[in-house]
């Protein structure tokens, strides 16, 4: 079927789609015996890919099945990657226990990914994605599920990471190139606070994107966070707020990074006000101690026309740093050029304060 907007020249507005109904069992003797593989299938796609299944009775099945194939995808989440094309189920009156099969091409799996294969359905347009219970025959490239209605069904490519614990995590990313973090990390939007990468080239070594500071201090977001993106092979510590699984849409190929060791810093950013006794100027260094050990330094900088900092204090034992700096309960001392400032902050990495 073409559909188009007359008139619509030099840019024609228009889509190609292809649909097969199905008028009941009893009514459709063209297909009698001319799709075998289709024996018992109230349906199957114009391309042949799909077929939906009738559990209960399909010798009595009256119902009108329409498989239309969909040549754009509403709203899929940026970490499923499709495979294939995607299609709408349309059923006339109350859907019978179903099963549907897709069979798939091996050019279309990203290499390295076919045994996470996973049917995906929507019954509401793409608003929500329901994972399926997928049986997969990699001999055949056959998928099959139940099917629970009408809606859009779809084959899917993802990374499934090992589930995150409430607290720092530790993962190496596994796909190829790079992304923003907020895109690579969609799955799990809301349920994080930073993410640290450590880079022995830059200054400072550690790198950070928190999304509570995003949210809660806009104006210091593009001071504290200088980590923007995900890259492969890449290690990285991940503060998750509640238990959770990461998903990660595929590329080419996958394989999963190296695993770090010691815990990210504490990270502390924000306004300098003047005293009476003591005004820091721009470039003054300020220094962050632990029980009288130098944990972390920074410098005054200036912000929107105003005083302001970032300093990272090191968790315990990083490198050659003191085993007395930052561990849960230790309390952190602030100078500037030697003045002490108050007041005082409990070391803690959950998120950038």
């Amino acid at each position: 079927m073409r559909v188009w907007v007359p008139g619509s020249v030099p840019r024609r507005r228009e889509a190609v789609t292809e649909f097969y109904v199905s008028p009941g069992w009893g009514a459709n003797a063209r297909g009698w015996g001319a799709n075998a593989r289709g024996w018992g299938a109230p349906v199957a796609s114009g391309d042949g890919q799909v077929i939906l299944f009738n559990l209960e009775n399909f010798l009595v099945d009256e119902r009108v099945y329409t498989l239309q194939t969909l040549s754009i995808l509403p709203n899929l989440p940026l970490w499923l990657t499709p495979v294939g094309q995607a299609y709408r189920l349309s059923v006339s009156g109350v859907m019978p226990r179903s099963a549907i099969l897709f069979q798939y091409l091996q050019r279309d799996v990203p290499e390295g990914q076919e045994y996470g294969l996973r049917l995906y359905y929507s019954p509401d347009e793409g608003a929500t994605w329901q994972c399926l219970e997928t049986e997969l025959d990699m001999y055949r490239n056959f998928a099959s599920a139940p099917a629970p209605g009408e809606g859009i069904y779809i084959l899917i490519a993802t990374i499934e990471m090992p589930p995150f614990r409430e607290g720092w995590n530790n993962f190496g990313y596994p796909v190829p190139g790079s992304r923003p973090i907020t895109q690579a990390l969609a799955s799990i939007a809301g349920k994080y606070t930073s993410v640290y990468n450590y880079d022995a080239a830059a200054s400072p070594r550690w790198v950070l994107y928190d999304q509570s500071v995003v949210d809660e201090h806009p104006t210091f977001a593009r001071l504290v966070n200088d980590l923007t993106t995900l890259e492969f092979g890449h290690t990285y510590w991940l503060y998750a707020t509640e238990p959770v699984t990461l998903y990660l849409g595929v590329a080419e190929t996958a394989r999963q990074g190296g695993q770090g060791v010691q815990l990210p810093p504490a990270t502390f950013f924000g306004w300098f006000t003047p005293t009476n006794k003591f005004t820091p100027t721009v470039g003054m260094t300020i220094t962050a101690r632990i029980n009288g050990e130098v944990c972390g330094q920074g410098k005054v900088i200036e912000l929107d026309g105003r005083l302001a900092y970032k300093i990272q204090v090191m968790a315990d034992g990083f490198l050659q740093t003191p085993s007395t700096c930052g561990a849960e309960g230790r309390i952190i001392h602030f100078e500037v050029d030697g003045h002490t400032v108050i007041p005082s902050r409990n070391w803690d990495n959950s998120r950038a304060w």
